[in-house]
């Protein structure tokens, strides 16, 4: 008898990476929409650190790098 076990994962979150743009990302914004996930982030590496908890936020957001990478292990 042959049996599967079949796994499916869907993303939960869509980050794209910026030096120091602060306009979002139109792509980001289509994407997150398509996808359907729960977090969206553009990641700015140039911005100074807030402190907000960015998993609360349920529409696509520019990140401070510091911000979300202070967040992010806690998430998983």
């Amino acid at each position: 008898m042959l049996r599967a076990l079949v796994i499916v994962f869907e993303p939960w979150m869509l980050v794209e990476a910026k030096q120091g743009e602060r306009k979002l990302s139109e792509n980001l914004i289509r994407f997150a929409g398509k996808l359907k996930v729960q977090h969206a982030f553009q990641v700015v590496k140039d911005l100074s650190y807030e402190n907000v908890d960015l998993f609360k936020c349920e529409r696509p957001v520019i990140a401070p790098a510091r911000t979300f990478l202070s967040q992010l292990l806690c998430q998983m």
